[in-house]
């Protein structure tokens, strides 16, 4: 939704925009209880004028807000709201909830994830998978699949993980290439690595390096995890 200004200083899009604007700079400066208590006035106008896609905005705003400071329940309790809306607007068939709804459940997921509640995390990645496959947003379902792989592995359920990697994999094949080369396969790839060794399914290693090099060409992906963890 494109909101335009209007001369009208009473207009409901102007007042959306200046608010907004401010919510913006709270979020950016980490002012939590600020932005929470301005999100207020927004969600106002929002709801009075029907602009869901907004809404779930505000929400998904002050909940990321709340994820950067490590305040999780607050962060899940935004990004619940944004959820129902999301899915109201989904099955109401708005063209652009399915998309926010896959990253309201993302969103969800890791702050389940990080706060250290798998099981709750993987039902938010899990949720993502047939939006995902509906919309054929092969990144988004390549990423529901490889966290949901994480969120079993931290479960000690490594059979799953193994599973939902492989399925990831899968999704990958479909991304673009300059999507492909320049994304989170490699960490896949690892995490099969991994799990086919804790599995003793050494058999299936040589596979999977041919998918990888499918994949991949020659970028050095067994490694790529490591460095990058060496640089932060």
């Amino acid at each position: 939704m494109i909101i335009r200004p209007r001369k009208n200083s009473k207009d409901p899009e102007e007042q959306f925009r200046k608010i907004f604007a401010k919510l913006s700079l709270h979020a950016a400066n980490g002012q939590c209880q600020e932005l929470e208590q301005l999100s207020v006035e927004a969600l106002d106008i929002a709801q009075a004028e029907g602009w869901d896609q907004l809404q779930v905005s505000i929400h998904n705003l002050v909940g990321t807000t709340w994820l950067n400071k490590k305040q999780f329940d607050a962060a899940i309790n935004s990004f619940s709201k944004a959820e129902v809306i999301a899915q109201s607007a989904h099955q109401k068939g708005d063209p652009t909830a399915a998309n926010q709804l896959i990253q309201v459940y993302l969103y969800a997921g890791v702050t389940y994830f990080t706060k250290g509640d798998y099981r709750n995390a993987a039902q938010k990645y899990a949720n993502v998978i047939p939006i995902t496959e509906a919309e054929e947003e092969h990144f988004y379902l390549m990423e529901a699949h490889r966290m949901l792989a994480n969120c079993f592995e931290q479960e000690k359920q490594y059979q799953h993980a193994l599973e939902s990697n492989k399925k990831a994999l899968i999704a990958a094949q479909s991304i673009e290439e300059n999507v492909r080369l320049n994304c989170t396969i490699p960490y896949i790839g690892v995490s099969c690595l991994k799990l086919l060794k804790k599995l003793s399914l050494d058999n299936e290693i040589q596979f999977l390096r041919k998918k990888m090099q499918l994949l991949l060409g020659d970028q050095d992906w067994e490694n790529i995890p490591a460095a990058n963890a060496r640089k932060k």
